[in-house]
């Protein structure tokens, strides 16, 4: 797609530059009408119904489709002023407004380029079609409307017409692109408008009011200005090229018309063809070298822009470029003045024979040495990592990335860069005894953890014996075995036995939980009947509650089902969920066990209507010791806090999980899955 410049009439600036536009292209025209007129295989061009579109394809190619009227306007304005009369003048506008258009269809389609001109194969583009293939084909549609109406032979109205319109289209159109593209962005300076008028009195004055004694002056002049015409294409780039291309142009024509040197006989069209194509020349060669330059130009700024961002990314970093010649690399051949602000030493201690091992920390100086004794492969990339000590004492960690490469006398040369790392290696170093602190910390914490498992299960173990004495003498004493006992007396033997029960099961908890956290809790597996299992567990639970108005029922609905695993784990498992179940249920509630068995496993779920659980509660339910935090739970805490937990532990043993689901208010459902491999 062609690029094309943004009208907005609504800002001032833009109107102005639209009025440079078409004051550029109307100078440009005006000029390259004089040309073309003199260029046609015929004297007073007066035949010629459209003499060249070139006037309406600037706009069209700056502007793009809504640019149209504009060229239409200007078409008109140039044609009434060329040639006076009014019915032929708009006859040929709308003929040039039509060439225009279909040049400007067929170089967007087929070879859209930058008006700016900005590379060569933009104005080659342009050449090919605009300047060869759009006349040509305006030259056969003119020998089709003129031919009839003349005697000239077809072939020679053909040529001429195609040449006049290819010298107005490159005298024209360039002029006008550059002119007005390079004016965009900063809006037309004075001195460019000053130009301008002293070519407009230029062109007055070779229409008007030029002479034959004044002609041979006029072409000796313009041929002396073709060295100042390239001087100023490469000074004042591609305006100064088509400004000084179209003013020597009009004034090798304005003498050539009065039979004055280079072409003296110019009414014969072989000189009339070979000024046309001196004419081409010195316009496209004053383009070339202007283009040439403004890339070479472009080239320079990048390059220079390169150097600069380089530069101003080494100042702001912490980077030292440096080089070092071979076959040893120990001596600096160039080292970046950073080094002087970065490690304190001076660049003249920096050029110094030995200076990048006299900096070496002590401890890093054979390691080094080491290093650079090896042979160093060439064409590879490399990487050190050492210390630098500063001049004031600070020690610098440096990461020195560096190649060797062969110079062009077959010599070696090392090219790195030094970078501190220092910030970073001390982040490395907190890191890294940050993590040995952290293992520390972790094996104090285990060897913590076993010795707490092995001091609770020694607890343990030495408690139950006389507690099993406390419980064993309280039954004796309850079964009057010496003597009669009243009732207060009984009240307080039962008290007894009942706490030594709730005191050895928090024994055996704490036992149990320190052997799992051990691994010591070796699983006795063997194929047992589950619903059975259940059935005794509901009724020892059905004991336990009886007297709490707590209603307990339930659906086991297993059939003769075996399971394959640890029978006393498993009755543990729905014991502290039956037994956590009813502990949390009020007066008037409900408690339900149900269970089922298909090819997905073994389903064992104990319901409540008891307060429920929050989402944070149930998070830590499974740790040990944690008796819940909820605001509403004003009971008094009791048991050990391990119920949940060894469940969980024990069905994990078994391969399986137990779940909680709870909201406040409405209870909670506990789930124990068991996978479908253990059942039998």
């Amino acid at each position: 797609m062609m690029p094309k410049l943004a009208i907005d009439f609504r800002s001032e600036e833009n109107r102005v530059r639209l009025y440079y536009a078409a004051a550029v292209s109307l100078f440009g025209a005006l000029a390259s009408r004089l040309v073309a007129s003199s260029l046609l295989p015929w004297n007073d061009g007066g035949l010629g119904l459209f003499w060249c579109g070139a006037v309406a394809l600037a706009p069209l190619v700056l502007y793009g489709w809504r640019a149209l009227p504009a060229a239409a306007i200007l078409a008109v304005a140039v044609e009434a002023i060329s040639r006076g009369g009014a019915p032929g003048s708009l006859i040929a506008a709308t003929g040039d407004v039509i060439e225009a258009v279909l040049a400007y269809a067929v170089m967007a389609r087929f070879a859209p380029f930058d008006p700016r001109f900005r590379t060569q194969d933009d104005l080659q583009r342009f050449i090919l079609f605009g300047v060869v293939v759009v006349p040509a084909l305006s030259g056969i549609v003119g020998v089709l409307l003129v031919g009839p109406h003349t005697d000239m032979h077809p072939l020679a109205l053909w040529f001429g017409w195609a040449t006049a319109d290819a010298t107005a289209v490159l005298m024209t159109v360039p002029m006008a692109l550059v002119w007005v593209t390079q004016a965009r962005v900063r809006g037309p300076r004075w001195m460019e408008i000053a130009a301008l008028a002293s070519s407009a009195c230029w062109l007055l004055f070779m229409v008007g009011w030029m002479t034959p004694g004044l002609a041979l002056g006029v072409s000796t002049l313009a041929v002396i200005c073709l060295p100042l015409a390239f001087w100023g294409a490469i000074s004042y780039g591609r305006r100064g090229a088509s400004l000084s291309a179209l003013l020597i142009a009009v004034a090798l024509v304005g003498a050539a018309r009065y039979g004055v040197m280079p072409f003296p006989h110019f009414a014969l069209d072989g000189e009339r063809i070979a000024l046309a194509a001196m004419l081409a020349a010195v316009l496209i060669g004053l383009l070339v070298v202007a283009i040439a330059r403004a890339e070479q130009d472009r080239q320079q700024d990048e390059v220079l822009e390169g150097q600069s961002r380089l530069q101003m990314m080494m100042e702001s970093s912490r980077i030292v470029p440096y080089a070092k010649e071979g076959p040893h690399f120990l001596d600096y051949t160039y080292i970046g003045e950073r080094a002087m602000a970065m490690f304190g030493h001076s660049m003249a201690e920096w050029q110094k024979p030995r200076a990048w091992i006299n900096f070496l920390h002590p401890d890093d100086r054979e390691r080094m040495k080491r290093l650079a004794a090896a042979e160093l492969t060439p064409d590879q990339d490399h990487e050190w990592e050492y210390r630098i000590v500063n001049a004031d004492g600070r020690v610098i960690w440096v990461r020195d990335l560096f190649r060797v490469d062969r110079k062009v006398d077959g010599s070696l040369e090392l090219r790195g860069m030094l970078i501190d790392v220092s910030a970073q290696k001390q982040r490395e170093l907190d890191l890294e005894e940050s993590r040995q602190e952290l293992e520390t910390a972790m094996k104090q914490a285990e060897a913590a953890n076993r010795a707490k498992t092995s001091f609770l299960a020694t607890v343990s173990h030495e408690l139950r014996t006389p507690m099993n004495a406390v419980i064993g003498f309280a039954d004796v004493l309850n079964s009057q075995a010496y003597g009669a006992l009243n009732d207060r007396q009984r009240e307080c033997v039962n008290d007894i036995a009942g706490s030594g029960r709730h005191l050895l099961r928090m024994i055996n908890d704490i036992l149990d939980m320190s052997k799992i956290e051990a691994g010591k809790f070796p699983l006795i597996e063997e194929v047992f009947d589950v619903g059975a299992v259940l059935g005794a567990a509901a009724r020892f639970v059905t004991q336990e509650i009886d007297g709490k108005e707590v209603s307990f029922a339930t659906h086991i609905s297993l059939g003769a089902v075996g399971l394959h695993g640890d029978q006393r784990a498993i009755t543990q498992i729905v014991l502290n969920l039956l037994t956590n179940a009813a502990k949390f249920t009020p007066p008037g509630g409900r408690v339900e066990l149900k269970a089922s068995a298909n090819g997905d496993g073994l389903t064992v779920s104990v319901a409540d209507t008891g307060r429920g659980m929050s989402p944070e509660t149930i998070e830590r339910a499974f740790e040990p010791f944690f008796q819940g935090n909820d605001s509403n739970v004003s009971r008094k805490r009791e048991g050990t806090g391990l119920g949940l937990a060894i469940s969980r532990r024990l069905a994990e043993m078994h391969g399986g999980t137990i779940t909680l689901h709870s909201r406040i208010g409405e209870g909670t459902t506990a789930t124990l899955w068991l996978p479908p491999d253990r059942l039998q």
